[in-house]
């Protein structure tokens, strides 16, 4: 609840935090106003840099003028991670809001397009288990190779696509993490947990995959 949410970003900036995140209210669904109040409730809680969290439910807020004009006043709102298929908007959030402020794609999927548009970087659950392999993609960007990015974002789909196969995405990489050796415990209610078959499947998929192999922690 909100309460906690102050509490935790006031502890988070006693023990001297790099930044914290948040998704905005969607529980029901709020107004503008109320948003507006939220995120700025969070970050005079917290006086370290915030990020927001925008998810597929609260997509429309990039796209509003009033919004990205609200939080560009806030002096450590930093950023937003856009976990939505909408990153078009990137170029057009950054020429509204300046250089100062930092986007991050949230999709694996879609880290190589979101660098194309200008983004910062990116914020993703796969990069838990491939960090090699998206540093590498993002280092073959910067230098300009970006045969080598694209081709490195399709073999990282291919791994995506075998977690999309059997549902339950966070359910099933944090059952391969587990896997590996990381215990990360089941994901939080109410995402539905991944079955036996179902891990067994999983497991025979990615141990198929060459890449994966080469490439997961």
């Amino acid at each position: 609840n909100f309460d906690d949410t102050i509490k935790l970003s006031e502890y988070c900036s006693r023990i001297g935090l790099n930044a914290i995140s948040s998704i905005p209210p969607i529980y029901p669904p709020a107004g503008l106003a109320s948003i507006n109040q939220y995120y700025s409730d969070i970050c005079a809680a917290a006086d370290i840099p915030f990020i927001g969290y925008i998810n597929t439910q609260s997509e429309a807020l990039v796209s509003n003028p009033d919004f990205l004009e609200h939080i560009s006043g806030i002096k450590n709102f930093i950023g937003c991670k856009l976990t939505t298929n909408s990153i078009y908007c990137i170029p057009w959030i950054k020429k509204i809001l300046g250089g100062r402020f930092l986007l991050f794609t949230g999709k694996d999927e879609l880290c190589f397009q979101g660098l194309s548009l200008q983004s910062d970087g990116a914020i993703g659950l796969c990069q838990n288990l491939l960090p090699r392999a998206f540093a590498e993609m993002y280092q073959w960007f910067c230098a300009g190779d970006l045969k080598k990015a694209s081709a490195q974002q399709i073999k990282i789909n291919e791994v995506i696509d075998s977690f999309q196969k059997i549902g339950k995405i966070v359910s099933s990489q944090k059952s391969i993490l587990n896997y590996l050796g990381y215990q990360v415990g089941d994901a939080r209610k109410p995402y539905e947990k991944i079955t036996g078959p179902q891990i067994a499947v999983l497991q025979k998929s990615l141990m198929k995959n060459t890449f994966f192999v080469n490439n997961c922690i």
